[in-house]
């Protein structure tokens, strides 16, 4: 049929085969498309690591988070949800800002993961920050989305519930201390000050954050005189059950182990894939001791489903690190491709997963997908 100068195209298989219609749903992007990555996450890395997870990277938001709960309870406010909640989120807020705009000169060494820091940098040039900003979705901020059961794992606070009767949740004496120490690191900055009075309605100019940063931010663990660092050492290696610190123990002795393979260099976290699954690392190979040779395994496993743990151990490790040789702890990562003939590596993938997943018995096949093994099997054929 012809419409003036143009012809009406004819629809239909015999006219013009398949054709695309309209998206029926918005594209989205995803890196975990086989479930691999939560086979990693929530089986294998609480293993390796109790009480440290993919998110949980910086241990001194155990002592920022503790001492606002200890503030909280000083305080003579209702002790629920909504209470905490406004009590809570200004302080937050003024932190995650005072950590962006740190100038101490360790900060430079400091990784992402900084809570709020999407919403709070856009005003990082700003002359004063609004403590009331919405600096994050979520009410309860990080400590809601990422730290709280981490801190429960390891004993720094009691999450409220029916069973132990406590209103809100409450930090225990190991968090009462970190609280203590933290104040005490804080104590003389003007922002310390404000928090004190709770008078947090008016904007903080930059120089007041600016001073409690270099008290207070997440990189001031770093220095070996902080005041909550050994309380933090303590923690990760002495809390939760004989199982727990003794696997908390072997991966942080591994990571120490690895730092034999560049005694002058940081080993970044790229390096640190290479290292745990190909065991080289440009002319330096990695050789277990005897009594690593079991967790160095299970770490390798972890490799082939998914790369978020390595950041999450090697960063915490790192800030915790400070009595520790200082040559593993670099937090740049390398941008070079694993070296070595690729196309001759990657058979060497899936065994390590597979034989890891037929060893533990917490590993059921619901956990991964039958596409998810098919496709393991098949690589490792």
């Amino acid at each position: 049929m012809m419409i003036g100068n143009s012809q009406k195209a004819q629809w239909g298989w015999d006219e013009t085969g398949p054709v695309w219609g309209a998206r029926a749903f918005a594209p989205k992007s995803g890196q975990d498309h086989l479930g691999l990555g939560s086979v990693s996450s929530d089986r294998i890395l609480p293993s390796l690591s109790p009480g440290i997870n993919v998110l949980t990277i910086h241990p001194r938001y155990w002592s920022f988070y503790s001492w606002v709960l200890d503030d909280f309870w000083a305080t003579d406010l209702p002790r629920t949800h909504g209470a905490f909640r406004g009590f809570y989120r200004p302080r937050e807020a003024l932190f995650a800002m005072a950590c962006y705009v740190c100038d101490a000169p360790e900060h430079k060494t400091l990784v992402a993961n900084v809570v709020g820091s999407r919403r709070v940098s856009p005003k990082a040039g700003d002359a004063s920050f609004d403590p009331q900003f919405d600096y994050i979705k979520e009410a309860l901020g990080g400590y809601g989305l990422y730290y709280r059961s981490a801190m429960e794992l390891t004993g720094a606070l009691v999450v409220a519930g029916p069973a132990n009767g406590f209103p809100f949740d409450a930090p225990t004496p190991i968090g009462r201390a970190l609280a203590a120490a933290f104040r005490d690191a804080v104590s003389g900055t003007r922002l310390a000050a404000t928090f004190e009075h709770g008078d947090l309605a008016a904007p903080v100019p930059r120089d007041v954050l600016v001073e409690f940063a270099r008290a207070a931010c997440l990189c001031q663990l770093r220095v070996p005189e902080s005041h909550d660092l050994p309380l933090l050492q303590d923690l990760f290696l002495h809390s939760g059950t004989l199982q727990e610190i003794t696997s908390r123990s072997e991966t942080i002795r591994m990571l120490l182990d690895l730092s034999r393979c560049r005694s002058s260099e940081a080993i970044g976290q790229d390096d640190f894939r290479q290292l745990i699954y190909f065991r080289e690392l440009e002319n330096s190979q990695y050789e277990a001791r005897p009594e690593l040779v079991d967790v160095a395994r299970r770490w390798r496993c972890t490799k082939g489903a998914s790369t978020s743990a390595t950041c999450s151990i090697v960063c915490c490790a790192g800030c915790l690190a400070v009595d520790w040789p200082r040559r593993m702890l670099g937090s740049r990562c390398c941008r070079r491709p694993v070296s070595g003939n690729w196309s001759l590596r990657r058979s060497t993938i899936a065994p390590p997963i597979l034989t890891w997943a037929r060893r533990c018995p917490r590993l059921t096949r619901a956990r991964v997908s039958p596409l998810s093994l098919m496709l393991l099997r098949k690589r490792s054929m």
